[in-house]
């Protein structure tokens, strides 16, 4: 069954995956901060307030194009390898509550957060070709991801600091 906080971010992920997508950087350049706001993240913020559930920011960054190498961003001093064609999700889960995911080449989910000491492999072994979106309710918050040919995928960290499996969004 579909839990309303897995539903608003199926439901920002829609919104957010079609249309928010910054300029491609060059491959010099150091990748930090988040999109200013377009439509597309408007959209998103508005479903997820709509459910109670918004975080303060949620940011997506399009850095690689299709038919563009691998590309690395960074975030937080920490930088990382991801995957042609797809983006960064940069989230505010409170004003002092920062994360990041992305995608890397393997297709492996990755994230990083201020004192992470780097990117982290997300746990449960999922895969994914690009992110989605982010929610949160209270303590609990949620990221999805999508997987060509099979949809979104969620993972919900029920507020204990630990991310649960992949199950379809």
């Amino acid at each position: 069954m579909l839990s309303a906080l897995a539903a608003s971010v199926l439901a920002a992920g829609l919104s957010v995956g079609a249309t928010a997508q910054a300029a491609p950087a060059p491959s010099t350049a150091k990748a930090t901060g988040t999109a200013t706001s377009d439509g597309g993240e408007l959209a998103a913020k508005r479903a997820l307030t709509a459910t109670g559930s918004a975080p303060d920011s949620v940011s997506v960054v399009t850095l690689g194009g299709v038919g563009a190498a691998d590309w690395r961003a960074t975030r937080y001093g920490y930088t990382g390898t991801f995957r042609d064609g797809s983006s960064i999700l940069d989230v505010a889960w409170t004003s002092s509550r920062l994360e990041s995911f992305g995608i890397a080449p393997g297709r492996t989910i990755w994230h990083a957060w201020p004192g992470s000491g780097g990117w982290k492999q997300m746990p449960h072994n999922g895969r994914a070709d690009d992110v989605g979106a982010a929610a949160k309710d209270g303590a609990r918050r949620a990221v999805s991801v999508w997987v060509n040919n099979s949809g979104y995928w969620c993972s919900v960290d029920p507020g204990n600091g630990r991310w649960g499996a992949w199950s379809r969004c």
